[in-house]
């Protein structure tokens, strides 16, 4: 069975983004993935986000830029 895609927010969101891979994953994403893929990153720092976000931006000025997600406190037992 087929899942209606269409009305997803974003293709991918790289969680975690503001760590060490998922910055590399992001960049490479902002480097070679098309200029209209719909993204997003996400971690719990919205500070990190923002700045990530910002260099991420300079790398491709004519892409659609990511979308910040701020993911909440897990608490791990």
């Amino acid at each position: 069975m087929s899942e209606d895609k269409s009305d997803r927010e974003y293709d991918i969101v790289v969680v975690g983004a503001t760590g060490y891979t998922g910055a590399i994953t992001a960049t490479h994403i902002a480097k070679h993935l098309p200029t209209n893929l719909k993204w997003a990153i996400a971690g719990r720092s919205s500070s990190k986000l923002e700045a990530l976000a910002v260099e991420l931006k300079k790398l491709s000025l004519d892409r659609l830029q990511p979308g910040t997600i701020q993911l909440g406190n897990a608490v791990v037992l």
